[in-house]
């Protein structure tokens, strides 16, 4: 019977293209039979895929607010905050206190890291930087916020806030989200609120922009809320077609395999007759 076992000769771990491979070493061998002598039949490479990024700084990247895109110059600050697990940015959406003009204002630029008075209506733009990012495969944005008031979440009566997201060149990436049914956002309709968005190839670094708007039915004055935005590489995509060039490989090995002893059984039979 063929002898099959696990050679631990090879590195177990090696990296090709960004991913990281388990390469498993298979020996099959036939034991003494008819033909008086052991053969050696061949040996092949199992590539498993694991979906681990080869560097963890490159797994998750967590975005930094800058005065602009194309800035790597930080703006406002952050803040820990156990309901996100990390390091939050720390903002004010404006209320437009009067005399305020209704034209943007740039989150730590001009407005949103101090509070402020009013009944709303000012958009505040705030700019987040990520890098380093995979630019070989497709990434998704998970961003968390504490105390967003969308609607049915947090929402003091009469008081409510949205926000829509856009790329580096201004074209948006999500549609207003106003409400905590937005088909892009989950999560805990009281506290966290969770946005999850599919950017497909970013390049590096990787700029967004996010609008800010309240509106309020009194005048009254803002709290600080809190955000957490992070892109994560999806690396499935990328190692479905090297897995399908390793089933390949194995493929061939056993065409290889059994052209040998169908070879080997056609000596036999001449060598008899």
């Amino acid at each position: 019977m063929p002898v099959v076992w696990l050679s631990t000769s090879w590195p177990l771990g090696v990296q090709f293209n960004g991913l990281r491979f388990i390469m498993i070493r298979v020996v099959s061998t036939l034991a003494k039979g008819v033909f008086g002598a052991a053969s050696v039949i061949g040996a092949g490479l199992l590539a498993v895929p694991m979906l681990i990024a080869p560097n963890a700084a490159h797994a998750v990247t967590v975005g930094v607010a800058v005065d602009g895109v194309g800035s790597d110059t930080t703006v406002g600050s952050t803040e820990f905050r156990a309901a996100l697990g990390g390091n939050a940015v720390r903002y004010f959406i404006p209320l437009k206190p009067a005399g305020t003009p209704p034209d943007p204002c740039v989150f730590g630029v001009s407005c949103g890291t101090s509070a402020d008075t009013g009944s709303g209506g000012r958009k505040m733009e705030m700019y987040l930087r990520f890098s380093p990012v995979q630019s070989s495969v497709p990434s998704n944005m998970i961003i968390n916020f504490e105390d967003l008031d969308l609607i049915g979440a947090n929402d003091p009566s009469g008081f409510l806030e949205s926000i829509q997201i856009f790329d580096s060149g201004g074209v948006p990436i999500t549609d207003l989200i106003e409400n905590i049914t937005n088909s892009f956002v989950s999560g805990d309709a009281n506290t966290i609120q969770t946005a999850q968005i599919p950017l497909g190839i970013v390049s590096d670094p990787f700029y967004v922009r996010f609008d800010f708007l309240a509106s309020s039915g009194f005048y009254g004055k803002n709290t600080p809320e809190f955000l957490i935005a992070e892109v994560h590489p999806v690396l499935l995509p990328a190692a479905l077609p090297l897995f399908g060039t390793g089933l390949g490989l194995m493929g061939l090995f056993g065409w290889w395999r059994r052209r040998r002893v169908t070879e080997a059984a056609v000596a036999t039979e001449a060598a008899v007759a």
